[in-house]
């Protein structure tokens, strides 16, 4: 518990707002976010997954459009507003949803791209005073999986047509990269 007192920093894959229960006595708790393209995040869901949950079960591999008929429908854009919001988001409109989302990241301290995520590490080194180590990217899990699929122009339109609110928020934080709240 000390150690967590003395935290400047709590970065993760799936922090939100019950990661700041992690650490003792008042804080001021500041968010800061990194998106992904949706179609890029799609085809990594499924070559993770694919390799974690079935090839390691035992099990075949699915085919890409079955597998993919099964995703929830703008997950980031539904995570975010579940996970930081703390709302439901079974019947909520694709306007209301993107609306509650960009309100929500504009209070975030700073935001950020996958694909530029070397300049997001350094601004947030930067704002906290800690000096930047330049460290080895990899996924979330450390291991690197088959690239069973790759983002194509079909996929990729095809995840944008099916995930709009998810393509309008990243094109949306898109435009905002690069500011920060210090």
């Amino acid at each position: 518990m000390e150690e967590r007192a003395k935290a400047r920093v709590i970065l993760g894959h799936y922090a939100s707002v019950f990661t700041k229960d992690l650490v003792p006595g008042p804080r001021v708790v500041k968010y800061c976010g990194v998106l992904r393209d949706p179609a890029a995040r799609v085809v990594s869901h499924y070559n993770f997954n694919v390799e974690d949950k079935w090839v390691r079960a035992g099990n075949g591999v699915p085919e890409w459009s079955w597998w993919y008929r099964g995703q929830k429908r703008n997950f980031v854009c539904r995570w975010i507003k579940e996970n930081f919001l703390k709302e439901n988001t079974n019947d909520v409109a694709d306007e209301q949803m993107f609306d509650d989302v960009t309100r929500l990241l504009s209070s975030f301290w700073l935001l950020g791209l996958t694909e530029d995520y070397e300049t997001f590490s350094d601004m947030l080194c930067a704002d906290v005073g800690v000096v930047a180590t330049g460290g080895v990217r990899s996924n979330v899990a450390g291991e690197h999986y088959p690239r069973r699929a790759v983002v194509t122009p079909e996929i990729a339109e095809q995840v944008y047509r099916d995930h709009p609110v998810d393509k309008a928020l990243y094109d949306w934080v898109r435009a905002r990269v690069g500011t920060s709240k210090t």
